[in-house]
């Protein structure tokens, strides 16, 4: 299968944007976890679904994916101030 003249999208991925080169785009997805991307014909198309899907995502969703405790409020102690 050839991959010539495309463009290829990375939205969730060890490294997101547009790429034209597929064995670079294949680096950052393969095995990655709920990896998201697109190959398109042309950079506009592929630049406008990036756009569109990267603001669907958490902000740094794509580029950690480590467990992030909530913060927790130290307990007062009764009558200790």
């Amino acid at each position: 299968m050839t991959h010539a003249n495309k463009f290829y999208a990375v939205v969730i991925g060890r490294k997101t944007g547009i790429f034209n080169d597929w064995n670079e785009c294949s680096q950052q997805i393969h095995r990655f976890q709920d990896a998201k991307f697109k190959s398109f014909l042309t950079e506009v198309e592929a630049v406008g679904w990036y756009k569109y899907h990267s603001r669907q995502q958490e902000p740094g969703f794509h580029y950690q994916r480590s467990f992030v405790a909530p913060k927790v409020e130290p307990r007062q102690q009764m009558g200790m101030f």
